[in-house]
């Protein structure tokens, strides 16, 4: 019996080409797969030392990884965003509050950091120290003195007369008190002429009346002694004070003239001392001559 022949069956060209191609492509895949690269094209690669180095030769700490995502990104995720941060050159970390002027202490400058309340020139707010309270104490002399209602006593040959309402005194000036004279009058006898520091009372031929004897004493509107009894002035002289420091009873603390009319001079206290604003009896005079005695008079002196 004959052996059946085998027919083997005849394969297409273009069927093995296909073949062909199939198992050039399975062979290339798996090829790839073995290397362990990934299908979107990432290169960066692990290192030895657990480090990763990313495409642009950045290395990262050891552990931590690189994010490859379906972007294709290859910038590591893990890399301190800190170093590249816009907000390290946030305009806030420059704040113009630096160089803002509102913000610019102008207090050493500032007109308003000087206390308006005390002035360096102007006396009347010349701040004399501070209390133990803290209180501020002013003892800067005052621009006047108002002598309304003081007294002026006459002793001996009892009389006195009360300054007039309206008597108010410049620091440093005096008032005089005639006995029975106008202003005019009285200067041109004396020989004197008087500016704005000089005030003048007219006792209307009733005060002073100087006979010899007499004394003198300043009361404050309290009737409180404020300086006095003076010296008794003896007739047909003066007296001037010298020193007011003294007491305005030391006969030491004036200088008697014996040519009143000629040596006086009301309007003009050449006394050292005395305390700021506080009145003081400075010349009291007789008059030589027949009928002179209308210009007699008193004078108190305000020291500065």
């Amino acid at each position: 019996m004959a052996t059946p022949m085998r027919v083997m069956p005849t394969i297409h060209p273009c069927f093995a080409t296909l073949l062909l191609l199939a198992s050039a492509c399975a062979g290339a895949e798996m090829g790839g797969r073995a290397s362990g690269a990934d299908d979107i094209g990432n290169s960066g690669l692990e290192s030895s030392e657990g480090t990763v180095t990313a495409a642009d030769g950045s290395v990262t700490a050891a552990g931590s990884t690189t994010d490859s995502d379906d972007s294709g990104d290859d910038a590591p995720s893990s890399l301190d965003a800190s170093a590249t941060d816009p907000s390290d050159t946030d305009p806030s970390d420059t704040d113009p509050s630096d160089t803002d002027p509102s913000t610019t202490d102008t207090g050493a400058t500032d007109p308003s950091t000087t206390d308006a309340s005390v002035s360096d020139t102007d006396p009347s707010t010349t701040d004399g120290g501070t209390s133990d309270d803290g209180a501020t104490t002013d003892t800067a002399a005052p621009d006047a003195v108002d002598l309304s209602g003081y007294v002026l006593l006459q002793a001996n040959s009892f009389r006195e007369i009360v300054l007039p309402e309206g008597t108010i005194v410049p620091a440093g000036g005096v008032v005089v008190v005639g006995r029975n004279a106008s202003p005019g009058t009285f200067q041109d006898f004396w020989g004197v002429n008087w500016g704005d520091d000089v005030v003048y009372v007219e006792g209307l031929d009733d005060f002073p009346v100087i006979n010899g004897a007499e004394t003198y004493t300043l009361l404050d509107a309290a009737r409180n002694v404020v300086d006095g009894p003076s010296p008794a002035l003896t007739v047909a002289t003066s007296a001037a004070r010298v020193d007011a420091t003294l007491s305005g009873s030391d006969a030491s603390a004036w200088e008697v003239a014996v040519a009143p009319n000629s040596t006086a001079v009301p309007g003009l206290s050449a006394a050292t001392g005395g305390t700021s604003g506080v009145p003081y009896i400075s010349e009291y005079a007789d008059t030589t001559g027949n009928g002179n005695f209308d210009f007699e008079f008193v004078e108190l002196h305000i020291p500065l």
